[in-house]
């Protein structure tokens, strides 16, 4: 079956809206109605990321970070070890290939994001 895809938009009471997209390549781009699933209390932003497996990941930025991604034609919602991740963004060096930077008020962290297949595996 072919992936599904999703239009995602973090609002700023903490809550993520998705739509599903049509999958025909002939379907007129018709949104239906959104989901929301509530991930924070406070604004959310959304960073584009590819896992180090090359799986396409959405990074949730907010009081409570979180991953989203999609398996079996469903998005699922993983939460992230860290206390809080306002802002994030790629960093790459030489001594830190593929990694991110994630910062909040007070410190940055850099590293990597393993796909959540690999984490459950």
């Amino acid at each position: 079956a072919a992936p599904h895809e999703y239009l995602l938009c973090g609002l700023g009471d903490g809550k993520l809206l998705y739509f599903p997209l049509p999958t025909a390549e002939d379907a007129a781009p018709v949104l239906g109605a959104p989901k929301a699933v509530p991930l924070a209390t406070q604004p959310l932003s959304l960073v584009a990321y590819t896992a180090d497996d090359g799986e396409p990941l959405v990074f949730c930025c907010s009081e409570r970070p979180a991953l989203v991604h999609a398996s079996a034609g469903q998005l699922l919602f993983s939460s992230v070890n860290l206390p809080a991740a306002h802002a994030l963004a790629p960093f790459s060096c030489d001594a830190l290939p593929g990694c991110l930077a994630a910062a909040d008020e007070e410190s940055l962290l850099l590293g990597n994001v393993l796909s959540p297949a690999r984490r459950s595996g």
